[in-house]
């Protein structure tokens, strides 16, 4: 079980184009919503089989169309017999995190199948190197990492892309308060942000537009303020 998160402050300077020049901070939270990973080993056949929104059941694992699950899979080196099914609370494209959650969930149910203990840290990392080194998504860092950590965190990225990751040191009087003063609605829009939002907003930062690297640094800004 993985928690779904809402960005609190910095979001954006997560991502490589912008922390590998300047260095980023986000400060997040995640949230009683989450995404379920179940995985189980069938012992009547080698059948690869794969239930989320759609339902896959293939015999190699090239044939999955699920570009996640595949290479999820591919990285654990589980190539066959296998049978995972996920449900969440929130549908994808809502943009509190779904497709890390998804991943970091998998990955945590394999390596628990495997009985290979992981770090949590080892868990984002797998994630952010899976989603944008082979399946070539613009995410960053944060969508692992709060996947992985959930809770009221601080996330510190170097440019070297290492990130210090902390507990919010934030009263339980002000927890309560924030949960008593937030209202969250599903609009019933989904979009897709890797497209929409993240690839225009990495490519802008990579060109430099000094509109756009002003106003990441303004975000940046404004989310030490909300920490603080």
């Amino acid at each position: 079980r993985t928690p779904f998160r809402v960005t609190l402050g910095g979001g954006g300077t997560d991502l490589p184009s912008y922390y590998s020049k300047y260095g980023g901070f986000i400060f997040a939270a995640g949230i009683a919503k989450y995404m379920f990973v179940d995985v189980n080993r069938p012992v009547i056949d080698d059948l690869i089989r794969l239930k989320y929104a759609k339902s896959e059941t293939v015999e190699h694992l090239d044939e999955l169309q699920n570009e996640i699950a595949r290479e999820v899979l591919r990285m654990s080196g589980i190539h066959k017999a296998i049978e995972i099914s996920s449900l969440a609370d929130i549908p994808a494209g809502t943009g509190v995190g779904s497709s890390s959650c998804y991943t970091v969930g998998l990955l945590y149910a394999l390596h628990t199948l495997k009985r290979d203990h992981v770090s949590l840290e080892t868990l984002a990392e797998e994630d952010f190197k899976l989603e944008t080194e082979i399946l070539k998504r613009p995410i960053g860092k944060q969508d692992p990492y709060m996947a992985a950590f959930g809770g009221l965190t601080v996330l510190e990225i170097g440019r070297d892309g290492a990130v210090k990751i902390r507990k919010a040191n934030v009263k339980q009087s002000t927890i309560d308060d924030l949960n008593r003063n937030i209202l969250m609605f599903y609009t019933g829009t989904v979009r897709n942000a890797d497209v929409t939002i993240l690839t225009e907003q990495s490519k802008s930062i990579k060109e430099e537009k000094e509109d756009v690297i002003n106003a990441m640094h303004y975000i940046k800004e404004i989310g030490y303020k909300i920490l603080e």
